[in-house]
């Protein structure tokens, strides 16, 4: 099964890469200070946090190399869901699970599904858009696709930014953060 059977013909196809997309920048931008945080809270120390911080990067790296095979052999729906439970299971690991050598574990995993939610809805999107259409709105040759992709790119600028937001609202203690 090829990964782009699973893309369905009509315009409502780029609404579901920039939701996925979006998802995946708001858990991006919001794990990365809510990790720290409550790394810091625990006692753990600045370099250790600092390493914890490196380790959902290596993953990013790693995972992100690794996507498209996986695309291709799983198909984009499967592979999506799976990383969007991988993500659950790891925002919610992290809360049950303490100590630094779980919090290692859990920011890689998180840092993987961040990756394959990033490379799936990349391909979702750029399938969804011909060459010529791929960052033109209408006028100039592109077509309604061209528009979606730019939609995409500020919605994913944007969800980086709207992750720290998030954590103003919840906090960073208890459950919330790690439930919202």
């Amino acid at each position: 099964m090829s990964a782009r059977s699973d893309a369905a013909p009509g315009s409502w196809i780029a609404l579901a890469p920039i939701a996925a997309i979006a998802l995946a920048g708001v858990v991006g931008g919001a794990s990365a200070p809510l990790f720290a945080l409550s790394l810091e809270e625990a006692g753990v120390g600045r370099g250790w946090i600092g390493l914890n911080a490196a380790i959902g990067s290596v993953a990013i790296l790693v995972f992100g190399a690794a996507s498209a095979p996986l695309l291709h052999r799983f198909g984009l729906g499967p592979f999506l869901c799976l990383c969007l439970a991988v993500l659950a299971l790891s925002l919610i690991g992290f809360k049950l699970l303490d100590g630094f050598f779980w919090a290692c574990v859990w920011r890689f995993f998180v840092g993987a599904a961040f990756a394959g939610l990033f490379v799936g809805s990349e391909f979702w999107i750029l399938s969804a858009a011909a060459p010529p259409e791929r960052g033109r709105p209408e006028q100039g040759g592109g077509g309604r696709m061209g528009w979606a992709v730019a939609i995409y790119t500020g919605v994913l600028q944007a969800s980086f930014t709207a992750g720290p937001a998030l954590l103003l609202l919840t906090g960073s203690k208890g459950w919330p953060p790690y439930l919202t």
